[in-house]
Protein backbone atom coordinates (compact mmCIF):
# COMPACT_ATOMS: atom_id res chain seq x y z
CA UNK A 1 0.00 0.00 0.00
CA UNK A 2 1.58 3.51 -1.08
CA UNK A 3 0.69 6.23 0.96
CA UNK A 4 0.88 10.11 -0.90
CA UNK A 5 1.08 12.98 1.05
CA UNK A 6 -0.30 16.28 -0.52
CA UNK A 7 0.15 19.93 0.50
CA UNK A 8 -3.04 21.18 2.49
CA UNK A 9 -2.27 25.01 2.20
CA UNK A 10 -0.75 26.14 -1.20
CA UNK A 11 -1.66 30.27 -0.27
CA UNK A 12 -1.39 32.36 2.54
CA UNK A 13 -4.37 33.71 3.95
CA UNK A 14 -4.37 36.94 6.32
CA UNK A 15 -8.13 37.79 8.44
CA UNK A 16 -10.20 41.27 6.59
CA UNK A 17 -12.21 42.62 9.12
CA UNK A 18 -15.34 44.09 7.69
CA UNK A 19 -16.22 47.51 10.25
CA UNK A 20 -19.43 48.17 9.12
CA UNK A 21 -20.69 44.72 10.88
CA UNK A 22 -18.21 45.07 13.30
CA UNK A 23 -19.69 45.74 17.02
CA UNK A 24 -16.31 46.17 18.40
CA UNK A 25 -16.82 43.74 21.54
CA UNK A 26 -13.08 42.72 21.59
CA UNK A 27 -14.09 38.83 21.12
CA UNK A 28 -11.28 38.82 18.33
CA UNK A 29 -9.08 41.14 20.15
CA UNK A 30 -8.84 38.65 23.07
CA UNK A 31 -8.77 34.99 20.98
CA UNK A 32 -5.82 36.42 18.77
CA UNK A 33 -2.46 34.88 19.96
CA UNK A 34 -0.53 36.86 17.63
CA UNK A 35 -1.75 40.25 19.16
CA UNK A 36 -2.77 41.17 15.63
CA UNK A 37 -5.76 42.92 16.12
CA UNK A 38 -5.63 45.56 18.57
CA UNK A 39 -8.29 47.32 20.49
CA UNK A 40 -8.48 51.35 20.35
CA UNK A 41 -11.41 52.79 22.27
CA UNK A 42 -12.87 55.71 20.65
CA UNK A 43 -15.23 57.63 23.08
CA UNK A 44 -16.93 56.41 26.00
CA UNK A 45 -19.02 53.80 23.79
CA UNK A 46 -17.61 52.42 20.80
CA UNK A 47 -14.67 51.42 19.96
CA UNK A 48 -12.33 50.64 16.72
CA UNK A 49 -10.83 47.20 15.94
CA UNK A 50 -8.24 46.78 12.59
CA UNK A 51 -6.25 43.83 11.79
CA UNK A 52 -2.06 44.33 11.10
CA UNK A 53 -2.06 42.07 8.48
CA UNK A 54 1.85 41.93 9.01
CA UNK A 55 1.09 39.83 12.51
CA UNK A 56 -1.88 38.39 11.06
CA UNK A 57 -1.15 34.60 10.25
CA UNK A 58 -3.93 33.77 8.94
CA UNK A 59 -5.42 31.11 11.81
CA UNK A 60 -8.73 31.54 11.52
CA UNK A 61 -9.16 31.97 15.66
CA UNK A 62 -10.84 35.36 15.45
CA UNK A 63 -12.98 34.18 12.60
CA UNK A 64 -14.78 31.60 14.53
CA UNK A 65 -14.81 33.81 17.31
CA UNK A 66 -16.98 36.94 16.06
CA UNK A 67 -20.35 36.36 17.28
CA UNK A 68 -21.55 38.55 13.47
CA UNK A 69 -19.23 37.13 11.31
CA UNK A 70 -17.22 40.43 10.50
CA UNK A 71 -13.80 38.56 9.99
CA UNK A 72 -12.88 36.96 6.96
CA UNK A 73 -9.93 35.01 5.73
CA UNK A 74 -8.36 36.01 2.11
CA UNK A 75 -5.65 35.00 0.31
CA UNK A 76 -2.61 37.42 0.14
CA UNK A 77 -1.35 38.39 -3.59
CA UNK A 78 2.42 37.87 -3.77
CA UNK A 79 3.41 41.41 -3.29
CA UNK A 80 1.71 41.21 0.43
CA UNK A 81 3.49 38.02 1.16
CA UNK A 82 6.95 39.64 0.01
CA UNK A 83 6.24 42.11 2.10
CA UNK A 84 5.08 39.97 5.16
CA UNK A 85 8.21 38.59 5.09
Amino acid sequence: MKITMTKAISEPYAAILNIRACLGCGKCVEKCQMGAIPHSLIGLFSSLLKIDKIKCTGCGDCVHICPQNAIKLAGLSTLSVKFKI
